[in-house]
């Protein structure tokens, strides 16, 4: 496999060395060589690839001037490269860019090249110099970039706008999907609609090899590995999705797309007690924390790096008595009694870097459940009750079933 064809982390010094040696490709739109680290001009390259079709800048691999092609791997000296990259994306381009960069170690010959991956970017046009100046990269083998004219920008500009359209029309189209599932549920019911999708969406597989991916994906739930249950699964022409009904618990609908928009929404039947109706909050919590963990896994194994728009909303809940414990002897310590007379629905969104949510879980979560409890009408009483959910969930006492 080529090296331009890898993820960063799996490239090894043995792909460098095919690369200068034997393959020796000229520089392109996606490749570039640097026999040093250009520190005053690297902004303008990395913008550059991210304003077209991203690409590779090895570090530490000298060219020959006539023809642009590899001649010979030098030694990167400089330390502490990656650092330095992160503080010149984020300082110097604006929008920033988020690429990855790594040391590539030939520990026999003590020998190592500095590799930086960009990645191609649909919040298009970067620019640099003070917001002044946009380049693109092209195929001239004189020069790498060259800055871009007002057409070219204004083609940058729809290139981002079709991104936000697409995604959009992803998520109408989910719901779309689940509206003639259930088409005759009742009213009675509390639904809770999860969604996490590409901030700028674009095609991660075809139909076929999504479905292979989805029935490999590994699920890690704080180190409760599972996997996606495949019983139900239906597949059309850009997405796979299962179905469950249940007069007794809730309808459940999971959907996920080539372009890695995951997609849940349940509807949960609501209990009734002494006229009154009753429901059980940790329905909510479970059914939240599966999908952060089933979303997050689901892009990062599809290599998303970028930002994720997460979505969540809890529609019907006015009029309803909230209960952590449904028995008759639910623990006091636990005891939420919550009834909403205001709002009837609870909407929470944000954008989010995958690798932050793949750190953060746990936390992203507890968010979550406590801005739910607030909505239901808690306030600042039960404050520390979504640090005390999180905790019951992960441990397993209340974390079970299928997903």
């Amino acid at each position: 496999m080529s090296l331009l064809n890898k993820q960063i982390e799996d490239v090894t010094f043995a792909d460098i060395e095919q690369l200068v040696y034997k393959d020796r490709p000229a520089e392109n739109e996606f490749l570039d060589y640097k026999r040093e680290f250009p520190r005053k001009r690297i902004h303008e390259l990395i913008s550059a690839f991210a304003n077209r079709y991203g690409g590779w800048i090895i570090v530490g691999v000298d060219e020959d001037g006539s023809t642009n092609k590899p001649k010979e791997i030098v030694n990167v000296e400089e330390d502490n490269l990656s650092d330095c990259i992160d503080s010149i994306c984020i300082d110097r381009i604006s929008p920033p860019v988020f690429c990855q960069s790594a040391y590539i170690v030939d520990d026999d010959n003590n020998r190592r090249v500095f590799v930086i991956k960009v990645d191609e970017s649909d919040l298009t046009p970067h620019a640099v110099d003070f917001n002044t100046t946009v380049y693109i990269k092209i195929k001239s083998q004189k020069r790498p970039y060259q800055k871009a004219d007002l057409d070219q920008i204004e083609w940058l500009k729809q290139r981002r706008d079709k991104c936000v359209k697409l995604r959009d029309d992803l998520i109408k189209r989910s719901r779309d999907r689940y509206s003639k599932q259930f088409e005759n549920t009742t009213n009675n019911v509390v639904t809770a609609e999860f969604i996490m999708v590409p901030e700028f969406p674009h095609k991660f597989f075809g139909p076929h090899e999504l479905l292979n991916y989805t029935k490999n994906v590994r699920i890690d739930v704080e180190g409760d590995v599972r996997f996606l249950n495949m019983d139900s699964i239906r597949t059309s022409q850009d997405s796979i999705s299962y179905v469950e009904k249940s007069q007794n618990i809730s309808n459940h609908y999971s959907e996920l797309n080539v372009y890695g928009l995951y997609y849940n929404k349940v509807s949960f039947i609501i209990k009734s007690r002494n006229h009154d109706l009753y429901f059980s909050l940790p329905d909510i919590a479970f059914n939240l924390l599966t999908n952060i963990y089933i979303g997050s896994d689901i892009l990062n194994g599809m290599t998303h790096k970028g930002n994720v728009h997460v979505y969540y909303r809890v529609d019907n809940m006015c009029n309803k008595t909230y209960l952590w414990d449904m028995s008759s002897d639910y623990d006091p310590l636990k005891n939420i009694r919550l009834n909403p007379i205001i709002d009837d629905c609870f909407e929470w969104t944000e954008n989010v870097k995958v690798i932050d949510l793949l750190q953060k879980r746990p936390n992203f979560f507890i968010s979550i459940i406590n801005s739910i409890i607030f909505a239901l009408g808690g306030g600042d009483e039960y404050g520390n009750y979504g640090q005390m959910i999180s905790n019951d969930l992960l441990e397993g006492n209340l974390y079970s079933g299928d997903y």
